[in-house]
């Protein structure tokens, strides 16, 4: 890149010229937070990271820190140095979405715990007589 090579070849010979790979850097950003960085290159197979955060779930990787423009993978034949932002959606200790807790399955799972207790003390108080 911008660098001029001369080559004389005297007989025929071969010649393989290794020259620098055209490399890009990705910058990840959680909010105003740095993730880290990573290389990728011309040609290259290079993946995106990915960086986990309690409680949350990570949705994918945007162009902006708005999410509007999503970055699923990198461009391979123009690398460029590039900053990515993570969208995550916030999860539950319960496993559901949106931090709602409770609901259904949890009155039956407590009204199943409750007549599990109330049937054991049963049988115990029926033993005793």
């Amino acid at each position: 890149m911008g660098d001029e090579y001369y080559i004389s070849v005297v007989g025929g010979a071969h010649i393989y010229i290794d020259a620098s790979a055209i490399t890009g850097t990705v910058t990840y950003y959680d909010g105003e937070e740095k993730l880290g960085t990573s290389k990728y290159s011309y040609g290259g197979s290079e993946k995106l990271k990915t960086y986990d955060k309690d409680g949350y779930e990570f949705v994918g990787w945007f162009a902006d820190a708005e999410f509007k423009t999503a970055v699923t993978e990198l461009d391979y034949t123009n690398p460029v140095d590039i900053t990515l932002y993570a969208k995550y959606k916030k999860i539950s200790a319960s496993g559901n979405e949106g931090g709602k807790k409770g609901g259904c399955g949890s009155a039956i799972g407590v009204s199943f715990a409750a007549l599990t207790a109330l049937a054991a003390g049963f049988v115990v108080f029926s033993k005793r007589r």
